[in-house]
């Protein structure tokens, strides 16, 4: 992300990638300075009946879960989730997995993600090291 003076900013404690090369993926149309919930608001806008997540019985579209995302995110947003806020979550791949996703990228957080597999061991690691409030 570039910063008002055009310089690339990271969290802190994130190591950038170098200069040149951020600068050359740039220059090459690989990265820009859209979000990810931005792409989906468009994509749900230009194709919202597309079916994006098949899985367990059931096919979801673009603007369903656009608005699945919505939903979840006015939720979290209710229970206190904001901007700058670390939150680690486990769902398996599924559309509830994305709906989550997205929705804590709507309201500003960093989601750390973590495998179906890890256990409470694993989960308390990441919290922590993530630096989630609860963890």
């Amino acid at each position: 992300m570039l910063n008002k003076l055009g310089r690339i900013t990271v969290l802190p404690g994130c190591t950038p990638w170098p200069a040149e090369l951020a600068l050359s993926y740039r220059a090459k149309g690989y990265w820009g300075d859209v979000s990810i919930p931005r792409i989906f608001d468009e994509m749900a806008a230009e194709a919202p009946d597309r079916i994006v997540v098949i899985g367990g019985g059931a096919r979801t579209t673009l603007a369903g879960l656009w608005n699945d995302s919505g939903r979840l995110a006015a939720h979290f947003h209710r229970i206190g989730l904001g901007k700058g806020d670390r939150v680690v979550f486990q769902l398996p791949s599924s559309t509830a997995f994305f709906s989550t996703f997205l929705a804590l990228l709507r309201i500003g957080t960093i989601p750390g993600m973590a495998l179906p597999p890890h256990r409470e061991t694993e989960l308390i690691h990441f919290a922590r090291f993530c630096s989630c409030p609860n963890g």
